[in-house]
């Protein structure tokens, strides 16, 4: 982990489809489902942050 980051817990629901995609990929690429959330995240909040400009 990197010196500027820090751990946060989250409880979200999602659909059962959702997460059956979330397992299938991360077994596919063989990293934790939540790299594959976290990376979702910095996506979404990087784009937003070019729609803001």
């Amino acid at each position: 982990m990197k010196t500027n980051e820090k751990t946060v817990s989250i409880k979200v629901r999602l659909p059962e489809s959702t997460i059956t995609q979330l397992r299938k990929l991360s077994k596919e690429q063989e990293v934790p489902t939540a790299n594959i959330i976290r990376q979702g995240i910095d996506l979404y909040l990087k784009g937003q942050a070019k729609e803001s400009k």
